[in-house]
């Protein structure tokens, strides 16, 4: 005897959406790519809940663990599949999935990624944000480095800003150009933040970023931004933990970026500093003092056409100008 297929679909919505709600969360996940109307129906009425950690180390598989629900235990990630899922379409991006069933009974949702051009990060960044819409989950990606540039144009200004604001990463290299994109209150904690072609950054994000060296080379800063962010540090607004600060001026005017402060000189021509990136900078005999009494020097790099400050101790803890040359120059006898 033959059965016939259940369409399921074609039943009252009710007893549709009861069949969905029962199936395993893996299961809802596939089937949500059949049509608009499974995705809708998995979305809006089943009563999932993810929450999704990415973790990406040193080693090229990266795993994406959820709290255990209906047999999903997490998502892992490979370079080089030995067989190749499922393709679906995610955030205009094609990725390959299948379901594994590991020794112990748990099952794994398996991806890979084929294109190396693309950045790993923003593929795994694509699929968790679908899962999280899917099932009203939470996104957490905390990683060591990010790199979003133009390559990823199809990232929306919505999802960009969710990105920026669920990873968690101690270097993040913002390189995307956008003419409509806007970033306000961006209060996050990021050890090392770099940008060399993002149009839209502003001063009130290098204000309120919680970060230890900040570098933007991509958007021209006035004069009188320049007084603003030194008068916030002056009065001990912004991070305590910032070192280095770098970002370019066109058209340098001490008159205006300097207004209302105070500048010390020191005696030393010469003074050479490590950013927390390691970079080692020059810097001259002008500094700024803060109210916490730190010491910053600061400089404006004409060639280069850019302002930067650099707050003592360096990233090797030297806070006396003459160690700092021995350290860089150590044939030398400094008496």
């Amino acid at each position: 005897m033959t059965s016939s297929p259940l369409h399921l679909l074609r039943l009252p919505i009710l007893n549709t959406i009861q069949i969905f709600d029962s199936m395993e969360i893996i299961d809802q996940f596939i089937i949500s790519f059949c049509s608009k109307k499974t995705l809708l129906i998995v979305k809006d009425h089943c009563n999932k809940r993810v929450s999704l950690r990415v973790h990406l180390g040193k080693h090229v598989e990266t795993q994406l663990f959820g709290q255990p629900y209906r047999g999903l235990t997490g998502v892992t990630v490979h370079p080089n599949p030995s067989e190749i899922g499922e393709e679906v379409k995610i955030k205009e991006r094609t990725i390959s999935v299948k379901m594994v069933e590991m020794e112990d009974g748990q099952r794994i949702l398996m991806t890979y990624y084929k294109d190396r051009s693309f950045h790993l990060a923003l593929h795994i960044a694509a699929l968790v944000e679908y899962l999280c819409e899917l099932f009203h989950g939470v996104i957490d990606i905390p990683m060591d480095r990010l790199t979003i540039n133009n390559e990823n144009q199809w990232i929306s200004d919505v999802n960009l800003e969710k990105i920026l604001w669920s990873v968690e990463c101690r270097h993040l290299i913002m390189d995307l150009e956008s003419n409509t994109f806007r970033l306000n209150d961006f209060y996050k904690s990021i050890d090392i933040f770099e940008s060399h072609r993002a149009n839209w950054i502003s001063i009130d994000n290098l204000i309120t970023i919680d970060s230890m060296h900040i570098k933007v080379t991509g958007t021209n800063f006035t004069n009188l931004q320049i007084n603003r962010f030194l008068k916030y540090w002056n009065r001990n607004v912004g991070s305590f933990r910032l070192k280095f600060f770098a970002v370019r001026v066109d058209d340098f005017n001490e008159n205006v970026a300097f207004q209302g402060i105070d500048l010390y000189l020191v005696n030393a021509d010469t003074r050479y500093y490590t950013a927390p990136d390691g970079t080692i900078y020059k810097f001259g005999n002008r500094e700024i003092h803060r109210r916490d009494d730190s010491t910053a020097s600061i400089i404006y790099w004409e060639q280069l056409r850019l302002f930067g400050l650099a707050v003592w101790p360096d990233a090797n803890g030297i806070s006396n100008y003459l160690d700092a040359v021995q350290q860089i120059f150590p044939r030398f006898v400094w008496r």
